[in-house]
């Protein structure tokens, strides 16, 4: 027995039909990459109620009430609209966009890290620090992430406190190898002192390149403050 949703195959379809229209006709200047065709559909259905059916009955009847059917793709259609008016004017920052769709995963051996999250404050009133650019490095070199949309350096938007990074895993030679990895968070804002953060880390190599994310670890990082410049 299979669950499905069928809010969510009506969402990616007229998301996927507003980004081929707006493919051809270019009325509202929105970039057409896959990462913000995702971004608009992920904001859908954050704001859309899942309809969940079973079995092939469940399809025969889901569009039975007519009424119901259009006045959903209706509302759909009008997130739809909103959501590429808001990703049109919030870019995701440091994010080449163009259409490629990187889902191919190597073979070998690989060094694998921890999605690594935290918390930056005002040191002062233990704010959030909206526009604290927090960049992760190693080397002196800025990491690579596993995916374009995990963005290094990352910006902290309103409404928001923590960052995450989700470092692209390395080769390695030999399987069960370990290896110590010094990395550091360089926090920077335009009004606080920079921060420079020192991480350690042991990462262990494995046969997979999996870009699954309920098979990756994380690793939290202690809440961090950044304090005004002095005079």
């Amino acid at each position: 027995m299979q669950i499905f949703n069928v809010t969510e195959e009506l969402v990616f379809q007229m998301v996927q039909e507003a980004f081929d229209l707006e493919s051809k006709e270019k009325k509202r200047n929105v970039c057409t990459c896959h990462q913000c065709k995702m971004d608009v559909s992920c904001f859908v259905l954050n704001r859309t109620p899942p309809q969940y059916i079973v079995s092939e009955r469940g399809y025969a009847h889901k569009d039975g009430d007519l009424y119901n059917r259009v006045q959903k793709e209706a509302d759909i259609m009008s997130l739809v609209v909103e959501g590429l008016e808001l990703v049109a004017s919030k870019k995701r920052p440091h994010f080449i966009h163009g259409n490629k769709d990187e889902t191919a995963e190597p073979d070998g051996l690989y060094f694998h890290f921890p999605i690594i999250r935290g918390r930056v404050f005002h040191g002062l009133d233990f704010s959030p620090l909206e526009g604290c650019t927090i960049t992760i490095t190693q080397d002196g070199k800025n990491l690579e992430m596993m995916e374009p949309s995990w963005t290094n350096p990352y910006i902290i938007w309103e409404g928001s406190d923590e960052y995450h990074f989700w470092p692209r895993s390395v080769p390695a030679d030999h399987l069960g190898e370990s290896k110590h990895v010094e990395l550091k968070l360089i926090l920077e804002h335009e009004s606080s002192e920079t921060l420079t953060h020192h991480m350690k880390l042991d990462v262990v190599s494995g046969n997979h390149y999996s870009r699954t994310l309920n098979t990756v670890s994380t690793l939290r990082i202690e809440d961090l403050y950044l304090f005004p410049e002095e005079d």
